[in-house]
């Protein structure tokens, strides 16, 4: 399975092999038969078009987290953001700018609220409240699951150009 994942993806089937290891060993991936792989339940996550998924999140993560990391030291001594440093404008400009990378944020942000949001409406009482506003609701699924714990509230999603 390895030899023919790393063909399609133009990938070192050696390299590819000691990477899905290294998953395996932290329960993204099973190996019951030599270079061959199957998903966990954990792995699953990965999939692309399964509710929860947080591939996007990961296709994410090098260009607007990990390499903005690399500016810590200049932020710390001048207070200027990492992203703004590395990217040269900040994060919504980018992403208007950058529609790819806007959709995979967008697409990350659903699937991280999607697996988790119930659990952060839940963990605070929106009761009191007879409107909520969510600024940079993306598509909405924090709203959604705020409405559905607090249904005598209303609710309004505010989306930046550069999302959705």
């Amino acid at each position: 399975m390895v030899t023919e994942l790393a063909a399609a993806d133009g990938a070192d089937s050696s390299s590819l092999y000691r990477v899905m290891r290294a998953l395996a060993s932290v329960d993204v991936f099973t190996e019951p038969a030599p270079r061959r792989f199957a998903l966990t339940p954990m792995g699953s996550y990965l999939q692309s078009g399964v509710a929860g998924s947080l591939q996007a999140q990961l296709l994410t993560i090098n260009e607007l987290d990990w390499q903005p990391w690399s500016h810590l030291l200049h932020s710390v001594r001048t207070g200027e953001t990492a992203f703004d440093r590395q990217h040269g404008m900040g994060l919504f400009e980018y992403l208007e700018r950058n529609p790819d990378v806007g959709k995979m944020f967008d697409d990350s942000m659903t699937g991280f609220v999607t697996e988790n949001g119930m659990a952060v409406a839940s963990g605070y009482d929106f009761s009191p409240f007879s409107t909520v506003i969510d600024v940079g609701g993306g598509r909405g699924a924090l709203m959604t699951a705020i409405l559905q714990v607090s249904p005598g509230t209303t609710g309004r999603c505010f989306r930046p150009a550069c999302c959705c």
